[in-house]
C-alpha cells in the first residue's frame, strides 16, 4: 500500500497492511536525522523512516512579502499606528513584549493588587491623550474596563476580609453546596423548594445558621404580636 492508501483504509474502518505511522521531532532531533541520512530534505528522511503523514502548509504571498518589514516580532506588516501584523493577521501592539512594557505591566498589576486600580486607569487615559493608543484603541478599552469593574477590583479589601479571589474556590463551593444536594440519583424537586433548601444549606455551611434561626424566631414573634 502507498501512504495515502494506508491512511484512507484506516479512515474507512478497514484493515491496512500495517498501522499508519506519524512522527514529530524537535529541531535537535531533525539535525541528528539529517546527519544520519546525509540529507536535509525532510521528505527524504520521512520516507526512510516509513512515515505515512506529511506536513502541508502555505507561506505568505509574494505581494505580502514585498510589503512586509523585518521587525522585533519577525517579518510583519507595519500599519500607520506602529503595530506589527504577521502573515496570519495577528496584530501585536508596538512595544508589546519589550522589557519596558513588561515592567510597566508588572507595576500596574501590583497597583491593582494593592487596591490602586484608579491610578492604573488614570495612567492609561494619559497615554491615550498623548496619542500612544493603537488603531484598535487597546489602551482606551482597558481603561473603560477598569472604570466599569472598579468595585470588583478591591482585592486588598477582599483579602483583608478573608475572601477567596480565585474562581476555583467558588466553583468548588457551588459543586459542594449545590451538586451534592440537587444532583443525586432520583432526586426530584421544584425550583421554589430547591431555592429554599439551598438558602438553608448555604447558611449552615457559612456558619450563619444561628443568625438565620434567630431571625426566623423574631419574624414569628412579630407575626404573633401583629395577630
Amino acid at each position: 500500500m502507498t501512504h495515502r492508501e494506508r491512511v484512507l483504509t484506516c479512515l474507512d474502518h478497514r484493515v491496512p497492511d500495517r498501522t499508519p505511522v506519524d512522527g514529530s521531532f524537535r529541531p535537535e532531533v531533525w539535525e541528528k536525522l539529517f546527519a544520519h541520512f546525509g540529507t536535509r530534505e525532510e521528505f527524504v528522511v520521512s520516507e526512510a523512516l516509513g512515515l505515512d503523514f506529511g506536513w502541508v502548509g502555505m507561506g505568505p504571498s509574494e505581494e505580502w512579502r514585498a510589503r512586509a518589514q523585518e521587525t522585533p516580532a519577525g517579518l510583519c506588516l507595519v500599519p500607520p499606528d506602529g503595530s506589527f501584523e504577521n502573515e496570519w493577521g495577528v496584530r501585536q501592539v508596538k512595544g508589546e513584549g519589550t522589557e519596558l512594557t513588561k515592567r510597566l505591566a508588572e507595576r500596574w498589576e501590583t497597583e491593582v493588587w494593592e487596591g490602586r486600580s484608579e491610578g492604573v486607569e488614570e495612567h492609561l487615559r494619559e497615554l491615550v491623550a498623548a496619542g500612544r493608543d493603537d488603531a484598535s484603541h487597546t489602551l482606551r478599552r482597558n481603561a473603560d474596563c477598569l472604570r466599569t469593574h472598579q468595585q470588583r477590583l478591591r482585592y486588598h479589601l477582599f483579602r483583608a476580609a478573608g475572601w477567596p479571589l480565585a474562581s476555583g474556590v467558588v466553583e468548588g463551593g457551588c459543586k459542594h453546596v449545590i451538586g451534592l444536594r440537587f444532583k443525586r440519583k432520583g432526586t426530584r424537586g421544584s425550583r421554589a423548594g430547591g431555592r429554599a433548601v439551598l438558602h438553608l444549606r448555604v447558611d449552615r455551611l457559612s456558619q450563619r445558621w444561628p443568625l438565620r434561626v434567630a431571625s426566623a424566631r423574631q419574624t414569628l414573634t412579630d407575626l404573633r404580636q401583629a395577630a
